[in-house]
């Protein structure tokens, strides 16, 4: 739980991440009688795979358990000004205005005899927002009651995310030699992507050497 605890970052397949976790919460949506809709781009994000199947993972779980009979989830993961957002939006219950300041604190339930019932902890929010800040995330919450919940989860520019982690990776080991030609092995597509990135990084990489 440690702020100062690094966190290991590597290229996230986004499609092939949400089919997984579509397949996983086959049976809650067969349980609940919800459908499931998904959009996700083909985006291949920088950042800890694990974290990040855990962040959408609790929030389908949620807008499943919390849904009406014949409701839907709508997960939406897509690009916008560089960053990459997930969107889940339900038809469910919602959340009160007076609550919906606090769903992300740990242990806090805003129905407990409702939670209580369908095995909520008080915990799947607080766990989301723990892993959108270390991926320097935003979240943004939009909320009705009997009409449903958005969560939006914006995360930093995946490009910029992975120069600045390859940045981070060698300035801490004070290898300047080895900087450049370590950051164009590891995330060569990401360079690829955008030109002036590699040129930002070659003109870091010689200001330092020298």
């Amino acid at each position: 739980d440690s702020d100062d605890l690094i966190v290991e970052k590597v290229p996230v397949k986004m499609q092939a991440l949400m089919k997984d976790i579509s397949e996983d919460y086959e049976g809650l949506l067969l349980k609940y009688k919800v459908e499931l809709h998904t959009d996700v781009e083909p985006i291949t994000y920088i950042g800890n795979g694990s974290q990040i199947e855990t962040l959408i993972s609790n929030l389908v779980s949620n807008a499943i358990k919390y849904n009406k009979e014949d409701g839907h989830v709508y997960v939406h993961i897509y690009s916008k000004k560089d960053n990459m957002i997930i969107e889940v939006k339900d038809t469910g219950i919602g959340i009160p205005l007076a609550d919906q300041g606090r769903v992300f604190e740990r242990f806090y339930r805003v129905d407990k005899g409702r939670s209580r019932i369908k095995g909520g902890t008080g915990l799947g929010l607080a766990i989301v927002k723990h892993i959108a800040e270390q991926h320097g995330a935003k979240i943004e919450l939009t909320s009705a009651e009997n009409v449903g919940t958005t969560i939006k989860v914006i995360f930093p520019d995946p490009v910029s995310n992975a120069f600045f982690h390859v940045c981070l990776y060698s300035f801490n080991r004070r290898n300047f030699f080895y900087f450049f030609p370590y950051s164009l092995l590891r995330y060569p597509q990401f360079f690829c992507q955008k030109s002036d990135h590699f040129f930002r990084l070659f003109y870091l990489t010689v200001n330092y050497r020298n």
